[in-house]
């Protein structure tokens, strides 16, 4: 039987599919955590609850109308080109978010967040199923959205958590931080356009 199921993998495709997988969490963490900080940003900005999730609303129009707009432009520009600067995109918006002087401020930045995640998404799916051999193509690409869908169950419980106990604006300085971490790695570990 020789190595069994792990000798499908490489080095570099472990690599690669732990950054992707490190990737989505971070964008859906990102995504997700706000609406248990809705209370905790209504109250800052003065503002109800109802209406402070107009920053969820932002976020995710803008990744609907951007996403086939940025994954035709991966497609001509280069994907790891895309991703890495939609990376970096996305950590300056959350910089802007945490430092939003009032509401006006906080919907432009949750609203050039979506706008980054969308170019990041499709950019590291097509990077995933590209380097992937043809009969692995879903399984690598099933293992990097989970980290989408963990982001829903752990990073969002866990960054509502750590917001009520340090500020909300702190969640979105880390996942900045994370990000721009990411831009590093990401840049290291896919192949050049």
């Amino acid at each position: 039987m020789g190595a069994g199921p792990l000798k499908m993998f490489t080095n570099a495709s472990v690599a690669r599919l732990a950054t992707g997988w490190l990737t989505m969490f971070v964008i859906g963490t990102d995504l997700f955590v706000v609406s248990p900080l809705l209370p905790l940003i209504a109250a800052d900005y003065q503002t109800s609850p109802a209406l402070a999730g107009l920053s969820v609303a932002m976020f995710a129009v803008s990744y609907m109308i951007s996403a086939p707009l940025l994954g035709h432009l991966a497609d001509r520009l280069g994907r790891r080109r895309m991703l890495t600067c939609c990376l970096l995109n996305f950590a300056a918006a959350n910089l802007l978010t945490a430092s939003a002087a009032n509401f006006a401020w906080l919907l432009s930045a949750r609203l050039f967040a979506g706008v980054a995640a969308a170019g990041v998404s499709p950019s590291l799916y097509a990077l995933v199923s590209g380097l992937a051999p043809p009969d692995r193509r879903a399984t690598r690409l099933s293992l990097v959205v989970s980290g989408l869908l963990v982001s829903l169950s752990l990073g969002a419980p866990i960054g509502g958590l750590a917001g009520a106990s340090f500020g909300w604006t702190r969640i979105f300085s880390i996942l900045a931080g994370a990000s721009l971490l990411l831009v590093w790695v990401n840049q290291r570990v896919w192949p050049e356009d």
